[in-house]
């Protein structure tokens, strides 16, 4: 099947495999990664959401606007 070939399977099956300590350490520590740098990456968009809010509302000659709350909200759902 290494050729690209496909496998369809018509009726359900049970698949038994053996899962070794060091299988299944290597499999914890990749999620744990994964799980890492998504977390990572979320809370730097956060920062990146707060610090777009932050600049709309300095420049803004009335932050209370609403006009400006609206634009300030839109970037919060966004983030």
């Amino acid at each position: 099947m290494s050729d690209g070939t496909f496998l369809n399977i018509k009726r359900p099956i049970t698949v038994r495999a053996v899962v070794t300590p060091t299988w299944k350490e290597e499999a914890e520590r990749e999620l744990s990664n994964g799980i890492a740098t998504a977390d990572q990456q979320l809370a730097q968009l956060e920062q990146e959401g707060q610090d777009v809010v932050d600049q709309v509302r300095r420049q803004s000659a009335n932050p209370l606007d609403p006009r400006v709350q609206e634009q300030v909200g839109q970037i919060q759902q966004q983030v």
